[in-house]
């Protein structure tokens, strides 16, 4: 479908997303829904020149585009996840091939106080096709892995830290989901897990990538393997990095061992609903309870996982661990952090069947 758009300087093109043409010339029988006023009131375009290039070709697909109301439901229809299917397949496709620098990919992350990544974000939703929310998680693990600072930019204030946290629960509910089943709807193409086409050049190993298309292509199970590995891996990017936004809202002082032992107890429903309840607070006004509580959380609800984790998913769990054991502040109490503690109670629990094997992975853990 024809949509017509203004460059910088303000001359009018036509983009048809779907069949990916672009022309100056109206269409034939071009018909516009909504006054160009109602455009204009929808939507918020980070205004820059940009004549070619993919930051050009972003920027015509609308993904530099916030939303100025609350879109509400209706992101989730149908009919809007079709109309963005081909344009985040094609954001995809862009970031498999190499194609643009990791400064043109950073600046596109950036670009509109980060309006591409709140929409890949917004996808990552039970209420979203999965097959769409999948796209947009290989989306975001490109994100991460060419800029690795992208989740201490982007947490800039208590909003996003609430949308960090609702994000991360998206995800570890969708790896229990997969975890638990063998039949569901993954992604349909081959992972992005931090190697792409430059790579392949860069050490010479040409048909590399189209062996591991093979690989991957028809096999059910391997496919909710790959998609794990997507999900565990944007998890540690997002926590790998010291947030401050979330270090800062944790009071050590207030660590007690009844607390910590109270959420090693949780199982995977109780850890759900209330990652779900906490994801949905206004952490602006519960934020020194709630950052804590969200810590162990997800440190619970991974550890619960990780008996029944493959090798590499194992391993990406652990530096999610890592990660979000860096989130909080030592406590002098414990002597440890409050996520180091959990996980030497629960290596040592042998009712907990957690199984951190290495003594000296669960000491690099609680010392990080």
């Amino acid at each position: 479908m024809w949509e017509r758009h203004k460059t910088a300087d303000g001359t009018i093109y036509y983009h048809d997303a779907a069949r990916n043409l672009t022309q100056w010339d109206e269409p034939e029988g071009f018909s516009e829904i909504g006054s160009s006023k109602d455009k204009a009131e929808e939507c918020d375009f980070c205004e820059f020149s940009v004549e070619d290039g993919i930051l050009f070709q972003i920027q015509t697909l609308g993904l530099f585009c916030k939303k100025k109301t609350s879109v509400g439901k209706d992101v989730y229809s149908k009919v809007i996840c079709d109309e963005i299917l081909p344009k985040i397949t094609f954001l995809k496709d862009q970031l498999e091939s190499g194609i643009g620098t990791d400064a043109v990919w950073i600046t596109a992350m950036m670009t509109n106080d980060f309006a591409l990544v709140e929409i890949l974000l917004s996808l990552l939703d039970e209420r979203v096709d999965k097959y769409l929310s999948g796209i947009a998680a290989q989306c975001l693990a490109h994100a991460g892995t060419l800029y690795p600072k992208l989740w201490i930019d982007f947490v800039s204030d208590s909003a996003r830290l609430q949308v960090l946290f609702s994000k991360s629960a998206y995800l570890v509910r969708t790896i229990n989901a997969l975890n638990t089943t063998t039949k569901v709807a993954t992604t349909k193409s081959a992972p992005y897990l931090g190697f792409d086409k430059r790579d392949i050049k860069d050490f010479n190993l040409e048909g590399l990538d189209q062996e591991n298309d093979d690989k991957i292509s028809g096999l059910e199970e391997e496919d909710v393997r790959t998609s794990i590995l997507i999900l565990l891996m944007l998890l540690v990017q997002m926590y790998i990095c010291e947030i401050s936004a979330v270090k800062s809202s944790i009071d050590p002082s207030g660590s007690t061992m009844e607390e910590i032992e109270q959420a090693c107890r949780l199982n995977m429903a109780e850890v759900n609903s209330e990652l779900h309840y906490a994801s949905e607070l206004n952490v602006e006004l519960e934020v020194m309870s709630t950052v804590g509580r969200v810590m162990k959380l997800l440190c619970r609800a991974l550890l619960l996982m990780l008996p029944s984790f493959s090798e590499d998913a194992y391993l990406l769990a652990l530096k999610a661990l890592a990660g979000i054991n860096r989130q909080c502040p030592k406590s002098a109490y414990l002597n440890s952090t409050e996520i180091g503690k959990m996980c030497s109670i629960l290596h040592f629990d042998s009712d907990a069947k957690v199984n951190i094997s290495e003594a000296s992975t669960r000491s690099t853990i609680e010392n990080i």
